[in-house]
């Protein structure tokens, strides 16, 4: 996967703000993202992103996050390598 990058060379994130779930009726779950952009106020968020996910795909993503986790945790280190 190709990473965004930003005029620096530097991989480009954008600082997650909130986030809820909820359930769907026969779709699954949901997940709602505030972003903050750059031109927002610390501790702000305005970009949005709402999705639906199957439940297998909640468990894969559930799955992928703990092993980052645990990944770093074991290395000692805040965020070793982006996969």
């Amino acid at each position: 996967m190709a990473w965004d990058v930003n005029e620096r060379g530097m991989i480009d994130l954008t600082p997650l703000v909130y986030w809820e779930t909820g359930l769907i009726e026969d779709l699954g779950c949901a997940i709602r993202l505030v972003f903050a952009r750059r031109e927002d106020r610390p501790g702000t968020g305005s970009l949005v992103v709402q999705t639906a996910l199957t439940i297998d795909q909640a468990e894969q993503l559930i799955e992928h996050l703990s092993r980052m986790v645990s990944d770093i945790r074991g290395a000692g280190a805040p965020g070793t390598a982006l996969h």
